[in-house]
């Protein structure tokens, strides 16, 4: 994306910064990298992917749809 204010550059990313993408990224390049919450918890990104998809399972028995 390229307007009046901002110049692109080569190392600019070529897709937006979701969560998704982000989330998506560590899982393939860093599978058991642990990721650590305020030094009171710890979870791999292998293991915070199976619990958003355990919520999302949850979610969508309620009736939330994506």
């Amino acid at each position: 994306m390229h307007d009046q204010f901002t110049d692109t550059t080569p190392s600019a990313y070529d897709y937006p910064l979701l969560v998704k993408q982000l989330l998506h990224t560590s899982l393939v390049q860093a599978r058991d990298q642990q990721i650590v919450y305020r030094g009171q918890m710890r979870m791999s990104y292998s293991t915070l992917h199976e619990r958003i998809g355990r919520l999302a399972n949850g979610l969508s028995k309620f009736g939330a749809q994506h």
